[in-house]
């Protein structure tokens, strides 16, 4: 008998914890939460910064005291020097983004190796020499020069083609000496301002990387050097330049889970 009432027990006892066995079945088990992977958005959008080099070349174009001078007019003269060298310097950019298209603005300054030299003599003229020979040396460098410029162009796989174009400054140098007789030494700069356009093409080769070839016409106007001595000479600065950089781009964070 009490074995039966035993059995009677436990067939209530698991009528009762029936329903609360399944409830715990439907309960779950503890996960770990999901991981947060910061990645870089695949984008020219946003900052920038970078380096670049290049080469720079003339002509200018040169009015003054200079070769082709006459007896008549023993300070005039024109002269085209070409003033080449080698540049580089930095940028720095910020870049927005719409499908395709991409623009932006970018800021860049320059150190500059361009020079050119001219010798010349002009010979003595005149009985006994009355006007005596001159030996010249005269020397044009661009010393540095930056730009401000707005760029817009239009980007497919990793590539962006571009024009750009807006504000350009610069810094240039005349040294002048002459001899023996009058003897002149003279050595001036000036800072310029005028503008500048060109084209380039950009290359994303990493998240955060790229690198560019970019090809700049600059042109500054007129500078005027010696103004108020007997040697003035004026100069047209007009500059092709041609360049190589890399970027580095701070961009926006995604997530990823």
């Amino acid at each position: 008998m009490p074995s039966r009432t035993f059995k009677y027990f436990a067939l209530g006892l698991a009528a009762v914890l029936a329903p609360a066995v399944a409830a715990a079945a439907d309960i779950p088990y503890p996960t770990k939460a999901p991981k947060y992977i910061p990645t870089y958005a695949p984008t020219w959008a946003g900052f920038y910064i970078g380096a670049n080099v290049g080469y720079s070349w003339g002509p200018w174009s040169s009015t003054g005291f200079l070769p082709g001078a006459t007896v008549a007019a023993p300070v005039g003269g024109t002269a085209t020097p070409n003033v080449n060298g080698w540049i580089g310097g930095g940028q720095i950019g910020y870049n927005w983004q719409s499908g395709n298209f991409v623009y932006g603005l970018e800021a860049d300054l320059q150190l500059s190796e361009e020079r050119d030299r001219l010798n010349w003599t002009r010979p003595a003229a005149g009985l006994a020499a009355v006007i005596p020979a001159l030996a010249v040396f005269h020397e044009w460098r661009m010393m540095w020069f930056g730009t401000a410029r707005a760029r817009a162009g239009y980007t497919f796989n990793n590539w962006l083609l571009y024009a750009h174009g807006g504000a350009a400054y610069g810094n240039m140098k005349s040294t002048l000496d002459a001899g023996p007789a009058p003897s002149i030494s003279l050595s001036e700069s000036h800072s310029k301002l005028g503008w500048a356009a060109g084209f380039g093409a950009e290359w994303m080769f990493a998240q955060a990387w790229s690198a560019k070839l970019e090809y700049m016409y600059m042109h500054l106007g007129s500078v005027h050097f010696f103004q108020g001595t007997t040697t003035p000479v004026t100069s047209s600065i007009r500059e092709h330049i041609l360049r190589v950089g890399i970027n580095y781009r701070f961009q926006p964070l995604s997530v990823r889970f």
